[in-house]
């Protein structure tokens, strides 16, 4: 039986699917056979809004390519490099604006304007000083994602119990017992919210700076096909782009699920 509903482990598979999984695949199947349908009956124009069959063809024919192999990978090691670098400082001046508070009165108010600036603009900048290579594309990856693990990490690290922190307190824990014990995990829920943000614009800014100014990449890739009037293969590689943007944000839901399963209990409990 299933321990959240009661029902046979079947039923609640099935049940799962047809609540999470069916809807969304219907809408899918909804939207391309729509779009192929206007596409047949001359509704739509085949070389700027070509049918679903034809960008699947384009798509067949990207894997068939050994370019798009080695193009696709480096962009997924620029968008992993950013990202990863983008986290770690996100966290780190997170904990450190919240955990003093001096610091942040004087650093923060420069992010904050920092944040505000259109991040394309910067990918010209990031490439006359770092070059046409993955150093341009990766600081570019950084550079927007970085600020919603920073926000989450401070808005994590400050909603903690004030009973529990009075209690570490009270048995004289130190400052960093009390943040590795009460304020960490408080946060990670938060924290997770923020890297799961941060993903998707690791991508965008990745294909940014590649549209902007590279040599290698699925962003050159497209840039290349929209020169050719090509939308059938432009599609196929934003799709491609789409896949593992989905992949490894599910991958991270349940990452997250896993992780911090006592937020999503108590959360149901209350």
């Amino acid at each position: 039986m299933s321990a959240e509903s009661g029902l046979p482990p079947e039923r609640s598979i099935a049940r799962k699917f047809l609540g999470v999984v069916l809807p969304p695949l219907v809408v899918l199947v909804v939207v391309v056979t729509g779009w192929e349908s206007a596409s047949r009956a001359g509704l739509l124009h085949p070389v700027l809004y070509p049918p679903p069959s034809q960008v699947a063809a384009a798509f067949g024919r990207l894997l068939t390519d050994s370019t798009f192999y080695s193009d696709y990978w480096l962009t997924i090691r620029q968008i992993v490099a950013g990202y990863a670098l983008g986290i770690t400082v996100g966290f780190l001046l997170g904990s450190l604006f919240t955990l003093l508070p001096r610091v942040r009165v004087i650093f923060y108010p420069y992010l904050i304007a920092f944040q505000a600036l259109p991040k394309v603009v910067l990918a010209p900048l990031f490439i006359v000083w770092l070059g046409f290579g993955p150093s341009s594309k990766i600081a570019m990856a950084l550079a927007i994602s970085f600020f919603p693990v920073l926000i989450n990490t401070m808005l994590g690290l400050s909603l903690v119990d004030e009973d529990r922190l009075r209690l570490m307190r009270a048995l004289r824990a130190t400052d960093w017992e009390i943040f590795w014990k009460l304020k960490l995990p408080a946060a990670t829920p938060n924290i997770f919210a923020g890297l799961k943000t941060g993903l998707t614009l690791a991508v965008f800014g990745t294909i940014a700076a590649e549209l902007v100014g590279s040599t290698a990449g699925v962003g050159t890739q497209i840039k290349t096909y929209d020169g050719l009037i090509r939308v059938d293969y432009v599609i196929a590689l934003v799709l491609s782009l789409g896949i593992f943007g989905l992949l490894v944000y599910l991958g991270m839901e349940r990452l997250d699920r896993k992780i911090t399963f006592w937020s999503k209990e108590a959360t149901r409990g209350a």
